[in-house]
């Protein structure tokens, strides 16, 4: 028999929408089957931004539970359960826009994917390293670039694809710098009043070297207004050159004109290392530790996986994926490229 399985589905539609964004007041349902221990809640969990988690000591909030009942499908162990009542999606009420969950069984023995509440919508696509052999100026909405790409150059693309639940006029503004602290440090007050929890303070206490990191810019200020409609989508892509000596910080910030919601990206951290560009969704000092040190470690040994789990006495399988977990909550596109930006951080971390 297979692992049990939780799918988040749509009442409206009776379709599985896990990993989907829907709508602030969606109505939901979880569904579950192939449990070995009938389950009589399940768990609702929202995500807590990702900068927050070392700060916080926690990457998750449990708000809700909800009563799983016995399905008509199912009449016995490994039965069809579902939620009951259904869940209305709530509103986000931070500069994020979005809120993200995750539910769980409550004998711990079933996960489900992540279900995200939201009306104005920056989905992050594919982002690489590209090399440009011509001039190229602003493309035609609804495709916008940010950023210079310069003949020969070697540069870092991010792409967002926005998305609208209604058909407000947005404007999108490229947020840099200086402003994209003051970003987090209202998002964290904001996520604690609506969590009703004490203040934590860490985006006001960030390590020395992650504060540089909002200092510089990677392009020219942007702002760009547009009437969106659900059926068609607009691409954004930033170009950043690679440079040497680069850290800096950006996020793209999406508002509706007609009533002023925001929705704003995840911060994207920009390092020069040796010769190359690295980008990731956190600096090294704002990792928890032991993904930190574990990555660290990497570095210090050479890149050498065999050699970092003799050393451990662990097994080379699970200390890759112990080093995957940690490139993943860095935000590093691979594990080399989260060794070589923790070995390059390491005396600031030390």
């Amino acid at each position: 028999m297979p692992g049990p399985i939780i799918n988040w589905i749509e009442r409206r539609t009776g379709k599985n929408v896990d990993g989907s964004t829907l709508p602030p007041g969606t109505s939901v349902r979880l569904t579950s089957r192939f449990h070995q221990v009938d389950p009589q809640q399940y768990l609702i969990e929202r995500l807590l931004p990702k900068p927050f988690w070392r700060f916080w000591g926690q990457d998750t909030v449990e708000i809700s539970r909800l009563e799983a009942l016995l399905g008509p499908e199912g009449d016995s162990l490994g039965g069809t359960f579902c939620s009951d009542p259904a869940w209305a999606l709530p509103m986000p009420e931070n500069q994020m826009g979005v809120v993200t969950f995750r539910a769980s069984s409550d004998p711990g023995d079933a996960r489900s994917g992540t279900l995200s509440s939201g009306a104005l919508i920056l989905e992050e696509m594919v982002t690489s390293g590209v090399k440009s052999a011509e001039l190229s100026a602003e493309l035609p909405l609804p495709a916008v670039t940010i950023g210079p790409r310069l003949k020969g150059s070697r540069a870092y693309e991010q792409r967002w694809r926005v998305r609208v639940a209604d058909d407000p006029p947005v404007k999108l503004t490229l947020i840099q710098a200086e402003d994209v602290l003051a970003h987090l440090r209202q998002l964290e007050q904001e996520v604690e009043q609506e969590l009703g929890m004490p203040p934590h303070g860490g985006m006001h206490d960030l390590p020395p070297d992650t504060l540089t990191y909002f200092v510089d810019e990677v392009a020219a200020d942007v702002a760009v207004t547009w009437q969106l409609v659900p059926d068609q989508p607009m691409g954004v892509n930033l170009l950043v050159p690679e440079t040497l000596h680069l850290r800096a910080a950006a996020c793209l910030r999406l508002q509706s004109l007609d009533d002023g919601s925001v929705t704003t990206s995840t911060p994207r951290f920009f390092t020069s290392v040796r010769d190359r560009l690295v980008v990731t969704d956190l600096t090294v000092e704002m990792l928890r530790p032991e993904p930190r040190d574990l990555l660290i470690q990497l570095a210090d040994v050479g890149f050498d996986v065999a050699r970092l789990a003799g050393e451990l006495s662990r097994p080379a399988a699970e200390v890759w994926g112990s080093l995957t977990d940690a490139a993943e909550e860095l935000g590093a596109s691979s594990v080399s490229d989260a060794a070589l930006l923790a070995a390059e951080s390491a005396p600031a971390v030390a």
